[in-house]
């Protein structure tokens, strides 16, 4: 399980530590997610938190696979095509 270091009050209003140590294991590398219907089928487009909520299931079904979840996640880069959703993905 990672150790992540304590973050400082900025870090913790962007959702990340600045550091993760890790020992062993492995190192899966994820290919990008993008969810415009939901796993029913439901048109997801224009509604940002239910496409940020998919993508994540998305994702932590693919590393339940693997071996992990997405508590294992030592770091991701998002595209968020609208800035003004960069504070409610933190919140999601």
């Amino acid at each position: 399980m990672p150790n992540y270091l304590e973050p400082n009050d900025a870090q913790k209003s962007r959702a990340y530590s600045p550091a993760v140590i890790t020992q062993g294991g492995q190192v899966i590398w994820l290919s990008g997610q993008t969810a415009l219907r939901d796993q029913q089928g439901k048109d997801l487009s224009g509604n940002f938190e239910a496409q940020s909520e998919e993508v994540f299931s998305l994702i932590d079904k693919t590393l339940q696979r693997a071996g992990g979840s997405l508590a294992n996640i030592v770091t991701m880069t998002v595209f968020i095509n609208d800035a003004r959703n960069g504070e409610r993905f933190v919140e999601v």
